[in-house]
Formats: C-alpha cells, structure tokens, sequence
C-alpha cells in the first residue's frame, strides 16, 4: 500500500508540473513564443546596409571598368616656336599641332564589347554572391534554431531528474530508498549541469553569428537577448517538399553558368581584337604654321599623317593568353556543371535519407506509452528497476531527442543546399 501510495504522489509530482508534455511541445510544436522566424531573417539580413553597400560598390566598380575599356587615346596639343639669328636679320617660326592617334582595325569597338560582357559577368557573380548569403543566414538560423531546441530540451531533462531528485532524497530520508539512489541521481544531475553548460554556450555562439549578420531594432535585440525561445521554425522540412524536386536540374540559368558564358565572350572578343593588334595606327595631325623673316612673313595650315608599325608589339602575346582563357573557361564550364549536377544528387539523397530517420525518430520521442523514461518511472517504484537503469531510461531518450534534432537539422541544411542551387 505504501509502494502504491509513493509511487502515487511521484507520478503527481511529474505531472503536475506537466514537465513531460513541456519536452514534446518544446520541439515538436509549430506554434510558440518566438518571435524571429526564417523570413524575417531573411527579409533582415538581404537589407542589411553592410551587404549591400558591398554589393552596390562590386557593380559600381564593374561599370567603371566597362567605362575604361576601349576608348580612345587623348588628343595632343604640340606649340612651337623657332628662332633664327640670319646675316639678313632675326627668323621666327611659330606651329601649333592638334594631333589624335586612330585605331582602323576596330579593336577599341571590341575591348568596349568584352568590357560589356565582364559587367554582365560580374553581375551574374553577384546574384551568386546574393544566394550564397540567403544560403548562409538559412543555415545559422537553422543552426541557432537547433541549439535552442536541444538547450530546452537539456532544461526539460533536467527539470525532470530534479523532480525526481527531490522526491528520492526525501524518501532516503524516511528510510524507504536508498541513499545511494539518492546520490546517484544528484551526481547525473550534475554532469548535465555540465552538458546544459555546453549547449548554452553553442547556443550563444550560434545566436551571436547570426546576429552579426542581420539588422534588428534596439527594442528586439533586446528581447532576443533576454529570451531562450526566441527562434521560431520548423527544424524538419515538409515531407512535401521531396515530391517537389526535379528528376534533372537544368543549369542554364544558373549565375555560375551565365558568370562563365559572359567571361568566355569576353575572352573571345579579347582574342579577336588581339589579332588586329597588327594593323598599324594613324595618326593624324592639324595644325597652323605662321614664318616671320625679314622682308617678309606668310602663314598657312598644315597637315600631318603618320603611321605605326606594328614591328614589336604586335598582340601575339594578348592573342595567345585570350585563347588560352577561353580554353579555360571551357574547361571549368564542363567541371561545373558536373560538380553542380553532383551537388544536386548529394543534396537531394541527403535531405531523404535524414528526413526518414528524422520523422522515425520524432514518431518514438513525441510517443509517450513508448517513452522508456516514463516507463522505468514507473518500474522503479515498484522495485522491477534500479536507479542505474531509470538513468539509463533517461539517457536513451535524451539521446533520442537529440539525434532527432541533430538530423532533422540535417535534413534541413541539405534542403538549403536544394533552395541554394535552385535560386530559392
């Protein structure tokens, strides 16, 4: 009767701070007091000021290259003036030149096209650049999202051995258990003390990293830094999205390709132009001439037209590193859309692989009649269990738990991995 009566007033005591159900809401819920979600995290960090005046600078410098390329050299404005001491008397010569060197072959017209096609290349690296940083803030809210998840988690557990603490120790006490349950209980406690110690501080971490990256009023950075649930997502993606994906991606569009189609214009109009580097330049000359000699003075225009020749320079060396880029390029074109269909497979068998193990693991922790924990509870009181296997009860379920967060967050960076390729 008194066994009964204890074990009684232990499940009451469990129950009536309804610490079990605060395990199975803490991170199986979908709804909860937190207030960051992914989109807002997204919406933050994609109007960060940081980024993107980074950004705004990247396109201002590609269009002040494209300004630069292909035109023409200045005009040159040449004045002299000649005197001569003559048996008849002083001579003087004045002439002003207004000389402009021309290119004939078009080779200005096709450095200004080769710039043109590196902006659109620049441009198409920087919708990368903007999908890489979607991916990154995804992945460390996700990540901060999980840490949260095991730190309640740890605190739920430890309520709960406390709980049971409590109640042992004052059985000791009256004699009915044993001291040694007693102090086993208290020791676990405290190496979890440890683990909470641990996970807190990965949170923190976390926590911090993504707050580097976002921008929040005064007023929310506040709270977030007062609140331990403050994160709020489904760490799982939807069993949905699996059936959303595509057999085959296709990477035309993919800004690393459109990045490398641009560049292998560019490259192909440089090499054109380098082999016209052999055409000689004019250059041509205007100018003003005025004589002043004793007995007389005269003045008239003048014409000048001369002609490089290409003898040295002659853009073998431009021609042959144009080639060689284009060849390059070619190359790392072939590599990449390998790389990138290689990417795709890994993502995808990732994100089905650990979604299963996730939604397996999510199905034994939120079963309560199959919570081994809650269970040995129960079998302890009434003599069938020690305490090391009640705390072993305990460990497999936090265990459990953690590995049901630890892949679900697996499966999650491998469905970012998925949004990442495909511009999402």
């Amino acid at each position: 009767m008194t066994s009964r009566n204890s074990s009684q007033a232990f499940t009451r005591s469990l129950f009536n701070k309804k610490i079990l159900p605060l395990i199975i809401v803490t991170m199986f819920s979908n709804q909860c007091l937190a207030e960051l979600t992914e989109f807002k995290v997204l919406q933050l960090g994609m109007k960060n000021p940081q980024i993107q005046s980074q950004w705004q600078a990247q396109l201002e410098k590609a269009r002040g290259q494209m300004q630069h390329a292909g035109r023409w050299e200045n005009p040159s404005i040449e004045y002299s003036r000649e005197n001569l001491d003559l048996p008849s008397g002083m001579s003087e010569e004045n002439t002003l030149w207004l000389r402009q060197k021309i290119n004939i072959a078009g080779v200005k017209g096709l450095e200004r096209k080769a710039a043109e096609s590196d902006y659109e290349s620049q441009k198409s690296q920087q919708l990368l650049d903007i999908r890489e940083w979607r991916r990154r803030l995804r992945e460390d809210f996700y990540m901060t999202l999980a840490a949260q998840e095991k730190l309640a988690l740890l605190t739920a557990v430890q309520s709960r051995l406390s709980t049971i603490s409590d109640f042992v120790s004052q059985r000791a006490e009256r004699g009915d258990a044993s001291r040694f349950d007693a102090l086993r209980i208290q020791k676990e406690l405290t190496v979890m003390a440890g683990q909470f110690a641990r996970a807190e501080t990965f949170y923190l971490t976390e926590r911090n990293q993504l707050l580097s990256k976002i921008e929040l009023a005064p007023q929310e950075q506040e709270d977030l830094l007062s609140d331990t649930e403050y994160f709020s997502g489904r760490l799982l993606p939807d069993d949905s999205v699996i059936g959303e994906l595509e057999d085959k991606k296709h990477w035309l569009d993919h800004p690393q390709i459109l990045a490398i189609n641009s560049s292998l214009q560019s490259a192909e109009l440089s090499a054109k132009a380098a082999g016209r580097e052999h055409w000689p330049e004019v250059t041509i000359g205007v100018g003003r001439k005025e004589v002043d000699d004793p007995g007389f003075s005269a003045n008239g225009n003048t014409v000048a037209l001369g002609i490089t020749l290409p003898l040295f320079d002659h853009g073998r060396g431009e021609k042959r590193m144009a080639k060689s880029a284009i060849q390059e390029l070619r190359a790392r074109q072939t590599l990449l859309i390998r790389q990138l269909d290689a990417n795709w497979l890994s993502a995808t068998h990732a994100l089905a692989t650990h979604q299963k193990t996730a939604l397996q693991l999510r199905t034994l922790s939120a079963d309560s009649e199959r919570s081994l924990s809650r269970l040995a509870e129960a079998s302890y009181q009434a003599g069938e269990l020690s305490v090391m296997e009640l705390l072993d009860a305990y460990q497999s379920d936090l265990e459990a738990n953690a590995q049901y967060i630890d892949t679900a967050l697996e499966a999650r960076l491998a469905y970012i991995q998925i949004q990442h390729l495909k511009g999402e």
